[in-house]
């Protein structure tokens, strides 16, 4: 028997140049999520942290990545159970990020 997961692509979080959180996205019946943060313009950076939450409001931190250079980093998500996921940009310096993902 073969099953047709629904698939959802988008972007996280736009091209940013700030410190702050971004927009929570709601992600229903999905298994992975894999996120990639495309930093340019960096020569010192940022961090920048992937959150979750079951309720929307109360937020636990899935993943945090030092950004010092230009370039493509990739976080996988498997089996965890939340429905709201959101960016959130920190000690930023310099350089623009954003977040695409693909949810299957």
């Amino acid at each position: 028997m073969i099953l047709n997961r629904q698939l959802m692509e988008g972007t996280l979080l736009p091209a940013t140049s700030a410190d702050g959180n971004g927009d929570k996205v709601k992600f229903v019946n999905f298994d992975t999520i894999t996120f990639h943060l495309i930093a340019t313009s960096v020569t010192t950076g940022a961090t920048v942290a992937i959150e979750r939450s079951l309720d929307g409001t109360n937020w636990k931190e899935v993943s945090s990545t030092a950004v010092s250079a230009n370039g493509l980093t990739e976080v996988l998500v498997k089996g965890e159970v939340a429905l709201y996921y959101r960016p959130v940009v920190s000690s930023r310096t310099d350089g623009t990020y954003s977040i695409d993902f693909n949810a299957a």
